[in-house]
């Protein structure tokens, strides 16, 4: 749903902001309070973690899966309910804003960097010729919409490119992550060497299991891949993974 989200925003012109769902209340409150943010999209779970009294900006609380209403929040089911199935696009120029990523905060505290309407064109090039993104491509981006592989990637570069994506949420689970690539006929698989290390870890009986034919095409992201892990991915599927290197400052590959 963040994906369908992202997708809303922009369309009417909005510049959205991906928070990544394990963030706790400061994480929240540092990137809101910088990007002044004036609506949110969360859970009644979620919204625990959000200091509104600190965030005098914020004005619009939306809240997905709720049975039970406070002053100033809104429905995000109902408002569906109620709204048109044609929304006419915003059209912008190519320097007006497309989305706000915050770094990870591994050097100091998180910076926001504003990325243009422009910005699209590189996703989509780079989607092509990096990811080697194909008209009947199935591709699973395992990334959370919340960092900017999840949207770079696992939204805008696909969506411009007309490609079907794979989306699964809940915790990892290596029978499942090995199970998608079969049951949808995964054709690019795009993961970071986190992930696979932990697939690795769970050993190579979950994914004798299952059948890789469909799969083409796997690339990793996020940090460098580390020999053993690449030697394993490419044992256990039949393909080598292949790495990209670029950074939120610049929004794509």
């Amino acid at each position: 749903r963040p994906g369908e989200l992202t997708g809303q925003a922009s369309r009417i012109g909005a510049i959205p902001v991906p928070l990544f769902e394990a963030f706790m209340e400061q994480a929240i409150e540092d990137r809101m309070e910088n990007s002044q943010a004036t609506a949110i999209v969360t859970t009644p779970h979620l919204k625990t973690r959000i200091p509104f009294e600190k965030l005098p900006h914020l004005k619009h609380i939306i809240l997905v899966g709720a049975h039970e209403l406070k002053k100033n929040e809104i429905s995000y089911e109902q408002e569906m309910n109620k709204a048109n199935d044609n929304c006419e696009p915003e059209w912008l120029a190519v320097d007006d804003g497309l989305v706000i990523h915050y770094t990870s905060g591994s050097t100091g505290k998180s910076k926001g960097v504003l990325h243009r309407q422009y910005a699209m064109v590189g996703h989509y090039q780079t989607a092509k010729w990096s990811l080697d993104l194909k008209e009947n491509d199935i591709f699973w981006n395992t990334a959370d919409p919340g960092w900017v592989t999840g949207t770079s990637y696992g939204i805008y570069g696909p969506w411009t490119l007309g490609i079907t994506s794979v989306v699964r949420g809940g915790r990892f689970d290596a029978e499942k992550w090995w199970s998608t690539i079969e049951n949808y006929k995964v054709t690019v698989w795009y993961s970071a060497p986190t992930a696979f290390r932990m697939l690795m870890s769970a050993g190579e009986e979950i994914p004798a299991k299952y059948n890789f034919e469909s799969l083409r095409h796997v690339c990793s992201v996020g940090e460098p891949l580390n020999p053993e892990a690449l030697r394993w991915i490419w044992k256990v599927t039949g393909k080598p993974p292949h790495e990209t290197w670029w950074m939120t400052e610049t929004g794509m590959h």
